[in-house]
């Protein structure tokens, strides 16, 4: 008689779809368990007797607006209700800072790609710690300990975002070491801070990195307005933004991605919101920035143009500028070309969100759909591998926020299950907002 075949009991693994679980506390999220949420510790945790791990940390810029004073504001230590003993926490995460050379010793992940930030930062901070060992072993060091520290964490913090998923998927627990490396360089930048160190502005930047990777869509701003008040301190103009990119390498590339986040923050908003940084700040891109993330430097124009109130102060130039970048859609099926189009259909949909005049109401809500239906159109000729699909991510959402059909939100919903770097999903929340737009819509 033949064996019979084992029957074999397999569990589900990882939570249900739908579910979120990013809010749950560290514990709860390790051992697949619901939270409740409670603060400062919840009760799964109580009842298993064990210790509740804390929840999430944001970082939350606070400013001192006292009179008389030039404070560069900084981030709090952590919003977080927590009774630990947070110096014997920072004491034991201070030993933990490797010395200036041993991210050199471990190598980026290659997982990220060369169109990550996070790799370009990696090599700025690379660089920085290469030059000071170079100069402390000359006997001849201009480079202060605080700034080898600062620099290092942030090294040991892009090396855990690129080799780990904890920071950029909400689906994965946060491990302690990931935590760890988040609070140490938020120790080091709390630090360079009350000072004023130039050099904060690369920790800056890998938190704003993980606010765009892994928060709210379109809500990173409180990381551009620390990044002005630390850069008004030191440089008022470009002449002195160039002169201070000599003792910092990458500070202007640095600069450029905080302005793209800016500029795409602000048209995900229709509230009249502004740019926060200067128009000087936005003048930084070259031919290479603009190559890298998809857009074109006319287009970009367009889009800055519109954040600036020309819809409102100029809207017969505004229209031409966007006929001029409708026009150019569909005259090349490249990889860049296929961004480039959804970026000049973006700039159609943000031009026409913001013009007020009632009386076009109904051919601004035909033309509205007509740039919905050609950026669609565009994403679904796109290729899933396409590498400058995460740069489609702003004109994905103009888009879903004016969706007018269930094939609309077909299209988007890949887009956004497909938006994935080195396999990592990207903008987790995006679809999120997307789908609650639609569902007031009656499209889902």
């Amino acid at each position: 008689m033949p064996n019979a075949p084992h029957l074999v009991s397999i569990k589900p693994r990882g939570k249900p779809r739908g579910i979120r679980r990013d809010r749950d506390c560290i514990t709860c999220k390790s051992r697949n368990v619901k939270c409740d949420l409670n603060r400062p510790g919840c009760l799964p945790c109580k009842l298993a007797g064990l210790s509740c791990g804390g929840y999430a940390r944001r970082v939350v810029w606070v400013s001192d607006n006292r009179p008389g004073t030039r404070r560069v504001p900084g981030p709090s230590s952590i919003k977080e209700e927590t009774d630990r003993s947070e110096s014997a926490t920072r004491i034991r995460l201070h030993e933990q800072v490797a010395t200036p050379c041993s991210a050199q010793e471990q190598p980026l992940s290659s997982g990220l790609q060369e169109k990550s930030f996070l790799q370009h930062l990696f090599s700025f901070c690379n660089r920085i710690n290469s030059e000071a060992q170079q100069t402390r072993d000359s006997g001849q060091n201009h480079i202060s300990s605080e700034t080898i520290d600062l620099v290092t964490t942030v090294c040991d913090f892009v090396q855990t975002l690129s080799s780990t998923n904890d920071f950029l998927n909400n689906d994965c627990p946060e491990s302690v070491e990931a935590a760890a490396h988040q609070l140490t360089l938020l120790v080091c930048l709390n630090k360079a801070l009350q000072t004023a160190n130039p050099f904060a502005i690369l920790g800056i930047a890998a938190f704003a990195v993980f606010e765009v990777c892994n928060g709210p869509f379109g809500q990173w701003q409180h990381h551009i307005r620390g990044a002005k008040s630390l850069l008004d301190h030191h440089c008022r103009s470009r002449d002195d933004l160039n002169k201070l990119s000599k003792s910092i390498p990458g500070l202007i590339d640095v600069v450029a991605r905080l302005a793209w986040f800016d500029l795409c923050g602000t048209l995900t908003k229709t509230d009249g919101s502004t740019l926060i940084l200067d128009d000087w700040h936005h003048n930084v891109f070259d031919d290479d920035f603009f190559r890298m993330v998809g857009c074109p430097a006319d287009c970009y124009r367009v889009l800055h143009d519109i954040t600036k109130g020309s819809a409102l102060s100029n809207p017969l130039g505004t229209t031409i500028q966007v006929i001029n970048q409708l026009s150019k859609v569909g005259l090349d099926n490249s990889d860049y070309s296929h961004c480039a189009d959804t970026h000049r259909c973006a700039a159609a949909i943000a031009a026409i969100t913001r013009l007020k005049d009632r009386d076009s109401e109904p051919f601004k809500q035909q033309t509205l759909v007509s740039a919905v239906d050609r950026l669609c159109l565009v994403l679904d000729s796109s290729s899933e591998s396409n590498p400058y699909t995460v740069f489609m991510s702003l004109p994905a959402y103009l888009a879903g926020m004016e969706a007018a059909s269930p094939q609309h939100c077909n299209t988007l919903r890949r887009y956004w299950k497909n938006c994935t770097l080195a396999g990592v999903h990207r903008y987790p929340g995006a679809l999120e907002g997307c789908e609650a737009v639609w569902r007031k819509k009656g499209l889902v």
